[in-house]
C-alpha cells in the first residue's frame, strides 16, 4: 500500500501526483472558496442573530409608546398602498 495522497471526486479516486498544476491550483481555490462560505455562514448566523435581538428590544421599548394607529388600521391601509 502506498502512501499516495489522493482525491476522491464524483466517486472516483485520483493520485494527486497525477494532477496537472493547474488543476491542483484549481483545487487550493475551490478549497478556499468552501472556508469563505462556511465563514460568510457563520457571519450570517451572527448577524440574524443580532438582528433578531435589536428587533426584540424595539418591541419591547415600543409597548412603552402609544401607537398612532392600531394595528388592524395599519394592516388596511398598507393594503390599499399595495393594490
Amino acid at each position: 500500500m502506498t502512501n499516495e495522497q489522493t482525491l476522491n471526486i464524483n466517486g472516483k479516486e485520483y493520485n494527486l501526483s497525477d494532477l496537472s498544476e493547474e488543476t491542483k491550483a484549481q483545487l487550493v481555490s475551490l478549497r478556499a472558496t468552501e472556508q469563505e462560505l462556511m465563514r460568510l455562514q457563520a457571519l450570517t448566523a451572527i448577524t440574524r442573530t443580532a438582528q433578531k435581538a435589536y428587533a426584540k428590544e424595539i418591541t419591547a421599548s415600543l409597548e412603552k409608546v402609544a401607537p398612532i394607529t392600531p394595528a388592524s388600521e395599519a394592516k388596511a391601509k398598507k393594503g390599499k398602498k399595495a393594490k
